[in-house]
């Protein structure tokens, strides 16, 4: 452009472009991460860190992504239950025997009471009222610990009972020992279930 003799340079326009550069910002759960890695460790120390990995994938389980939270925790969750079943089975074996045993030691009491109440009868020439006999085994306890109970009948007949594990005399679980003594050789007949009762 001209103007009085004086030349104007119009400015060269810049035309400047703005690019927009999207960033990918995903989440991470370093909680989970780290539940997930331990829970590996505890696969090969044999379960030693398993109680760690579980709680550490578990409170990385309340935030996302929980994908390592998950996976930790299914890890540490196997030796876990390995360790769980098989306290389980040997606590049942241990109960089982527990129960053997004391049933042994009940049958022994219950034949020990008999001969205390045999050698009453041979003195005395008659067998003990329920008082009398009750007295005479009192201090003699079966296989739990508790009194055995003595009964006769009007014949020459009597019995030691052994309330057995529920304590309750008069059920399915009482351990009966029974004795006629007015036969020419004392027969004994020894009441015992098949199923042994766990405590």
């Amino acid at each position: 452009m001209y103007d009085d003799g004086i030349t104007f340079l119009d400015e060269p326009t810049t035309h400047r472009h703005h690019r927009c550069v999207h960033v990918d910002r995903r989440e991470s759960n370093g909680l989970g991460v780290a539940g997930f890695v331990v829970s590996l460790f505890g696969l090969l120390t044999l379960g030693l860190l398993a109680p760690v990995s579980l709680l550490l994938s578990g409170l990385a389980l309340f935030k996302r992504p929980r994908g390592f939270a998950v996976a930790g925790t299914i890890l540490s969750l196997i030796p876990l239950s390995f360790y769980a079943l098989t306290y389980a089975y040997f606590q049942r074996a241990a109960v089982a025997e527990q129960s053997v045993a004391r049933l042994d030691s009940t049958l022994a009491k219950l034949a020990q009471a008999s001969s205390v109440i045999e050698r009453f009868a041979v003195v005395e020439g008659r067998l003990p009222n329920g008082i009398e006999g009750n007295k005479l085994i009192l201090d003699i306890h079966d296989g739990w610990d508790q009194s055995l109970q003595y009964q006769r009948d009007a014949s020459n007949r009597f019995s030691i009972r052994s309330a057995g594990a529920d304590g309750v005399f008069d059920n399915g679980d009482d351990r009966v020992h029974a004795v006629n003594t007015g036969a020419s050789e004392t027969t004994e007949l020894i009441e015992i279930t098949d199923e042994i009762p766990l405590e």
